[in-house]
């Protein structure tokens, strides 16, 4: 599994968020998410933003580059 999706993973189990809940938020079905988890896509990464949004995180941080969630503003 990616880097970036194993974050994406802890982080929701962190903030006990639902798949469900999350593919609602970007509008795809829930069987993306499976896709995802599985390797069979990596169309995650075009809803790197949103998803980053829907956290609360940065998107570098999503993707290994930082462990700060979030810059302080």
């Amino acid at each position: 599994m990616y880097e970036i999706l194993v974050r994406i993973i802890k982080e929701m189990k962190f903030q006990k968020k639902k798949q469900k809940d999350l593919t609602n938020f970007l509008g795809i079905g829930e069987t993306s998410f499976g896709s995802w988890k599985s390797g069979q896509s990596s169309s995650y990464k075009k809803y790197l933003h949103a998803i980053a949004q829907y956290l609360d995180v940065s998107v570098e941080y999503l993707k290994g580059e930082t462990d700060i969630k979030k810059p302080p503003i």
